[in-house]
């Protein structure tokens, strides 16, 4: 019988010779699809040490295992038909199952248990960490480090918080203001993930941006000496008909270009600047301040000579971000 359209996918993606991209509901056979892919390839004779499988949970990972060796225990049991059956049920065609196959098929469980190493079925994390203790040199790591999970993490976190209360109880006094219960944990947790932020000295600028308050005079002379040098009224002025003539977008490109005070520009205009030249990250313009794809190939292509001076001044609008940073 010919299997449906549901099971013939399944079949066409558990072909090993073939790299696919799995994407299905909950309960629609992923798992199955996974197990039955890795039957296939030791069908094709690829060592068991060879095979990598890896999941995103122990769980994931557990019943994977426990399936493919279920499925391989009962092929070493089963008879010539129903063996035959299950392997034309896998993918495999008529001509490909004879009897040698059929014997390989039996002696497949017993050579997953028996290969050192075995089948590699794990997580992410376990993986990785099998990478580094094999490599910790080039890792800058201890070799006898221990991986942290969530309990242990939520747990140190609770007794550096300990610590600051016993330490510095003003600073825990403050931090009672605003969060109680679970609610510092979580605090704690996202600013242990943005530890990289605390490795550069703050700006004043930074200050004032993260506070919503105008940058110092002195720090706005600056950020404004970093974009703007007076070549680029010049250079707007030539631009914009070009970006003019192209799509929309370049449209709306050159109606902000035209808005900026060229004359006396100010942080106003820096700011719109970024918003044309910018990405955003989670709201706000990204670290680094890396250029967006502006313009399009069409507008470079009409830009011509202007390109250069162009990619130059938003080169320096990003440039002047940074600073801010």
């Amino acid at each position: 019988m010919r299997p449906d359209d549901a099971t013939e996918a399944q079949i066409k993606a558990a072909d090993p010779d073939a790299s696919t991209w799995l994407s299905a509901n909950a309960g629609s056979g992923k798992t199955r699809v996974l197990t039955d892919r890795v039957a296939r390839l030791l069908l094709k004779g690829v060592s068991p040490q060879r095979v990598l499988c890896l999941t995103y949970t122990k769980a994931a990972a557990s019943e994977m295992q426990n399936r493919l060796f279920g499925n391989l225990g009962e092929w070493a049991m089963m008879s010539d038909q129903k063996l035959y059956g299950r392997l034309n049920d896998l993918g495999l065609s008529a001509t490909d199952i004879g009897p040698e196959k059929l014997r390989d098929a039996r002696r497949l469980f017993a050579k997953a248990i028996e290969t050192p190493g075995g089948l590699k079925i794990q997580t992410i994390h376990s993986f990785c960490a099998a990478l580094l203790r094999r490599f910790p040199m080039e890792a800058g790591i201890s070799p006898a480090f221990v991986e942290m999970d969530d309990r242990n993490a939520k747990l140190m976190r609770a007794d550096l918080l300990e610590q600051i209360a016993q330490s510095h109880p003003e600073t825990m006094a403050g931090l009672a203001r605003y969060f109680s219960g679970s609610e510092i944990d979580t605090f704690l947790q996202e600013l242990s993930g943005k530890r990289a932020l605390f490795n550069r000295k703050p700006k004043s600028a930074r200050f004032a941006t993260a506070f919503g308050l105008p940058p110092t005079q002195d720090t706005a002379q600056a950020l404004l000496n970093a974009a703007f040098t007076g070549a680029e009224k010049d250079l707007i002025a030539r631009a914009c008909p070009l970006l003019e003539a192209q799509s929309t977008t370049m449209v709306a490109l050159a109606e902000k270009l035209r808005r900026i005070d060229l004359e006396t520009p100010g942080i106003d205009d820096l700011q719109a600047l970024y918003a044309a030249f910018l990405y955003k990250d989670q709201g706000a313009y990204k670290p680094e301040a890396k250029t967006k794809s502006v313009p399009t190939k069409k507008a470079q292509e009409a830009l011509g000579e202007l390109l250069p001076e162009f990619h130059e001044f938003m080169r320096r609008v990003a440039d002047a971000r940074s600073l801010e940073l």
